[in-house]
C-alpha cells in the first residue's frame, strides 16, 4: 500500500491509501478535485470512498465535487450538518461504530478539536493496521 500525500496543511488536506489490489481509499475533500483525479491517473472508479475528518475548509472545501464524481464521502451527522451537504453518496457515521470498504477495516473515534473531528483506525490486509488522526489537540485512546 502506497500513501499519497495530495495535500497537507492549511492550503488543505488530502491522502489517498492506494492499495496493489483493490481499490483506493481517500480521506479528507480539501484539495481542488482535479489534483485528486490527477493522483488517481484519472481513474475515478478505482475509489472505494472518502472519509472526512471534519468540517473545516481545509478538509472539506470540495467536498461537493467528491460527491458529483460519484464518490461516497463518509462524516459525522455534525460534520454534514455544518458543511450543509445532503446527497445520496453522503454517508453519515458514528464513533466507534465499525465500518468497511471493500478490504478496508474503519472504525471512526472522537477526537477534541473546536468542532467535531474524527480520528480512523484502519486496518487492511497490505498494511495491518494504521491511525489517522489529524488537527486533534487531545485523543484519549
Amino acid at each position: 500500500m502506497t500513501l499519497h500525500i495530495i495535500g497537507s496543511g492549511s492550503a488543505g488536506n488530502c491522502y489517498l491509501f492506494k492499495p496493489k489490489k483493490g481499490k483506493s481509499l481517500i480521506i479528507d475533500c480539501g484539495i481542488n478535485f482535479k489534483e485528486v483525479k490527477k493522483a488517481l491517473e484519472f481513474n475515478i472508479s478505482s475509489v472505494i470512498g472518502c472519509l472526512q475528518t471534519h468540517s473545516h475548509g481545509d478538509h472539506s472545501k470540495f467536498t461537493n465535487d467528491f460527491i458529483k464524481a460519484g464518490i461516497n464521502v463518509y462524516m459525522s451527522r455534525e460534520n454534514q450538518k455544518e458543511i450543509g451537504i445532503d446527497s445520496h453518496n453522503l454517508i453519515i457515521i458514528e464513533d466507534k461504530k465499525p465500518f468497511c470498504l471493500g478490504d478496508f477495516k474503519i472504525i471512526p473515534f472522537d477526537v477534541k478539536h473546536d468542532v467535531k473531528c474524527l480520528g480512523f483506525l484502519i486496518e487492511h490486509p497490505e498494511s495491518g493496521k494504521f491511525c489517522m488522526i489529524t488537527d486533534t489537540y487531545y485523543c484519549k485512546y
